[in-house]
């Protein structure tokens, strides 16, 4: 059977929770290599799938997809030797012949993650972060920055294409650490005072409720959602930023960066830029930050925040959000992604010989004094 690459997404999309279809693209990965997807769906009849691609260059492309339970392709790519997936949480490394730093920020996730279990679950998780180096994310961005100002690199580029997300703390920590005014504004929030929420976090819905008192003058919140901004005196995307991060008895306290970097930052962005790491993008795009290259995001404004639930019949556990995230700018909310200042697409002959476009314009934009 035969189809096209946009009928399959359109085919596919309805297994996954998505925001856009850029991140369906991006987890339709996956499933090229799983035939019961696939074969549900009738676009294949064997557990092989043939993909026929036309390429400007080189005309027609044939690619063999077998099932992933045996993991052999028949056509192979070369990675980027600079900016190819790494398995780190975060890696940086300097290139001297263009004064550069290279940050592959892959995930939103440090240390402090151990907070979010109780301390039995702590103890082996403790030792495998120390077993891998896993530590503080503005530890690293500051160790990062003494390295930069030792080697007299004057560009950073923050790569987040394969960024799921995780605590969007450490996308302020570096924003922070990079000088960023403190009258940006930020993400504000929807919510609504559910019985679940009301279970799972007891003390914030009080809180939310003392302060629609004294700001209305009524007693109970109404079932509907609610922007927190207005249960607060002022609007706090006015406020100072960071705030939190500043503040000594915050779980993410940090400094100002002992070598402030004053030269040039680009953020790359792809459909795999998802959750916290979008919301970074957003915020770095709507208050005119740094240049953004690359793809739209797979994500912008977005339902997040998670609360986890038994069902009563069944007692399988689910998640469900609980909060609507709105970015800086409310006359983009209408947009689905986060759309790069400079767009740029991968072609096949660029991704199957290791060439990154993306990373190349940057190069040239530095090499020209742009």
């Amino acid at each position: 059977m035969e189809c096209r690459f946009s009928s399959v997404c359109e085919k596919l999309a309805g297994y996954f929770s998505y925001d856009n279809f850029g991140w369906v693209r991006w987890k339709l990965i996956q499933s090229l290599r799983s035939p019961w997807y696939l074969k549900h769906e009738g676009i294949i009849t064997s557990d092989t799938l043939r993909l026929t691609l036309n390429t400007p260059h080189s005309g027609e492309r044939v690619i063999m997809f077998l099932p992933s339970q045996s993991p052999k392709l028949k056509y192979t790519y070369k990675s980027s030797d600079v900016t190819g997936r790494k398995k780190d949480l975060y890696w940086y490394t300097i290139i001297p012949s263009d004064s550069l730093c290279y940050l592959q920020f892959n995930t939103m996730f440090d240390r402090h993650l151990l907070s979010a279990f109780g301390f039995f679950q702590r103890i082996p998780l403790y030792f495998m972060f120390v077993t891998k180096g896993i530590g503080y994310f503005d530890d690293y961005v500051d160790k990062m920055l003494e390295v930069m100002h030792e080697k007299g690199a004057m560009t950073l580029v923050v790569d987040l294409r394969g960024n799921g997300g995780g605590s969007s703390t450490l996308g302020d920590q570096l924003l922070y650490k990079l000088g960023v005014a403190d009258s940006i504004r930020g993400f504000s929030t929807l919510v609504r005072i559910s019985p679940l929420l009301r279970a799972v976090y007891p003390n914030k819905v009080e809180e939310y409720e003392q302060r629609f008192r004294e700001r209305t003058g009524r007693s109970l919140l109404p079932d509907t959602l609610i922007n927190t901004d207005s249960l607060y005196a002022d609007d706090s995307t006015a406020s100072d930023y960071f705030g939190g991060i500043k503040d000594k008895h915050s779980d993410y306290y940090t400094t100002p960066a002992k070598y402030p970097f004053k030269g040039k930052v680009y953020f790359i962005t792809g459909e795999g830029t998802f959750s916290s790491a979008s919301v970074l993008a957003a915020t770095v795009k709507d208050n005119k930050i740094f240049t953004i290259v690359g793809q739209p995001t797979g994500q912008a404004s977005h339902y997040g925040e998670v609360l986890i639930l038994q069902l009563p019949k069944t007692g399988t556990y689910c998640t469900i959000s609980c909060k609507k995230f709105l970015r800086p700018d409310g006359s983009s909310d209408n947009e689905r992604a986060v759309y790069p200042d400079k767009e740029i697409w991968l072609s096949f002959e660029e991704f199957q010989n290791g060439v990154d476009p993306v990373f190349n314009w940057i190069l040239g934009q530095v090499g020209s004094g742009k």
